[in-house]
């Protein structure tokens, strides 16, 4: 499924996004974890803190997300994991159980940009972002960001996407009183 047809899963969508709602409609079962004793035991394989995971195994997916995670990073982090659960469907349907973490490095691999594309897309749909965009007299990434529940990185990188410019607090002069 694209982010669109999930999307369209949940009638009227809304500004944000009901995450949470979408996965449980579409049957997935999501939980929080500390996943700190698995960061300790697999340190020398993988680095980075473990943000989240996704547990395939013949019908059933489950999301795991960080139990330490903000609104925000948990929101992104269930729909990166459902991004791959539409991406990598074929592969993964096989019948073998699997099981992928999602690790807060900065990872260029291709497979990982696509997911997370897939989840600004599906928080952050176009038609919704381009009539809050045209309402704002100066588009802030910051306040599209909050109205989004999605961190400024991720509103500006969906913002850069899409082509449309935006200030960012760091690029706006601050006004002084006379």
């Amino acid at each position: 499924m694209t982010p669109e047809m999930l999307l369209e899963t949940c009638g009227e969508v809304s500004v944000p996004v009901d995450i949470e709602k979408l996965l449980k409609q579409n049957g997935i079962i999501y939980s929080a974890m500390d996943f700190t004793p698995l960061e300790k035991e697999t340190s020398e394989k993988m680095v980075g803190q473990i943000l989240g995971a996704v547990i395939l195994d013949k019908d059933d997916v489950c999301i795991l997300y960080a139990k330490n995670s903000t609104t925000n990073r948990k929101r992104f982090t269930l729909a990166h994991e459902l991004a791959h659960c539409c991406l990598d469907a074929d592969n993964l349907s096989a019948g073998q159980p699997h099981v992928e973490f999602r690790i807060d490095e900065a990872s260029g691999s291709g497979k990982e940009r696509v997911a997370n594309i897939f989840a600004g897309k599906l928080l952050i749909p176009k038609n919704k972002l381009e009539e809050m965009y045209d309402s704002l007299i100066a588009p802030l990434s910051d306040v599209l960001a909050k109205e989004f529940q999605v961190s400024v990185s991720v509103m500006e990188a969906r913002l850069q996407y899409l082509g449309l410019p935006y200030y960012s607090r760091e690029s706006v002069a601050p006004i002084h009183e006379a």
